[in-house]
């Protein structure tokens, strides 16, 4: 069964290309701001974020499929990736035994609607199978920054 190997909510995920050793292709990804908190500028409101899930532990010879479903503290969808295909590796670019390839999965979240304060959840469904839920905290910044000011 498939597993997550590292979980991150992030302000932004950027990818950079680089050359070296003669290899061609090598991807560096840089998680800008991770983010423990959720902080739209008033509740309800709109935030946007990205986020970044390490898979290992399953079949990477055939096409897999990735479900993420954001939901809200009463576990209703806010929104959702469907059945995102996870092609098979390339037979001639993977060096790595069977039991040590994984991949990085990376994607934007943009303009969430975030309706209530309280704890969000991340659900992730790899092959029709929940593997893992990550849950990040809601709270408006408007109200942390008025809450400063007292």
């Amino acid at each position: 069964m498939a597993k997550i190997s590292s979980f991150i909510f992030c302000d932004n995920v950027q990818q950079q290309f680089v050359q070296g050793n003669g290899v061609v292709g090598n991807v560096i990804f840089n998680l800008i701001n991770p983010l423990q908190v959720l902080s739209p500028y008033t509740i309800p409101g709109s935030f946007s974020f990205s986020f970044s899930i390490g898979l290992s532990d399953f079949d990477t010879t055939i096409q897999n499929t990735l479900c993420i479903k954001f939901r809200d503290p009463f576990e209703k969808i806010v929104t959702e990736l469907s059945d995102v295909p996870l092609p098979p590796m390339p037979k001639d670019v993977v060096t790595l035994p069977l039991e040590y390839r994984s991949i990085r999965f990376n994607a934007d979240i943009r303009n969430a609607l975030i309706e209530h304060s309280g704890l969000y959840s991340m659900l992730v469904i790899f092959n029709n199978e929940a593997i893992g839920e990550f849950s990040i905290p809601a709270y408006p910044l408007l109200d942390r920054v008025q809450g400063a000011k007292k």
